[in-house]
């Protein structure tokens, strides 16, 4: 009975994480309709992380200082740069990247602590077998395995997590 709740529950895990992943869709690719309205960043909040790429294809990343016209202020160290609006090819805010880490680090947790309860499983039955005194290893061999599957599981989730950000402003 154990082997079969803990096949199910393993199951169960990789269908709630793969449903995610095969159903989530990023709402700032490409495919939205394009933010011509210049005055929309009026409303982004002081020191919001944004990306602006221009037309030149560079990328520069930094808190955003202020909209004066059409010059948008981006902060980078101690400097402020001044992006023209006609210079601008698009603006996205930055994601946070923390999601796609949480998500990887509790399902690799609850993955490798599955197998490791599952490996303890196998060595306290031989262990019975042979009689007693068996040493009870469930405690380590169960956190060991949630603590290395979290670790791979947020290294996965790290790599995997690549979204562009919110639109903010497109070019024409």
């Amino acid at each position: 009975m154990p082997k079969k709740f803990l096949a199910g529950l393993l199951i169960l895990t990789f269908a709630l994480t793969f449903r995610h992943a095969a159903f989530a869709q990023d709402k700032s690719d490409n495919s939205q309709k394009p933010v011509q309205d210049w005055q929309a960043l009026l409303n982004l909040r002081p020191n919001t992380v944004i990306v602006v790429n221009t037309r030149q294809g560079k990328e520069f990343e930094g808190p955003f200082v202020d909209l004066k016209g059409s010059t948008l202020g981006l902060a980078s160290g101690f400097n402020i740069l001044d992006f023209e609006q006609s210079d601008i090819e698009e603006v996205r805010q930055k994601p946070s990247r923390r999601k796609g880490r949480i998500i990887g680090t509790v399902v690799g947790f609850l993955v490798g602590a599955m197998i490791g309860a599952s490996l303890d499983t196998r060595i306290d039955d031989r262990a019975r077998a042979n009689g007693p005194p068996y040493p009870d290893s469930f405690a380590t061999l169960t956190g060991v395995g949630g603590f290395g599957g979290g670790a791979v599981g947020y290294t996965i989730g790290r790599r995997l997590d690549n979204r562009k950000g919110k639109l903010l402003f497109k070019s024409k």
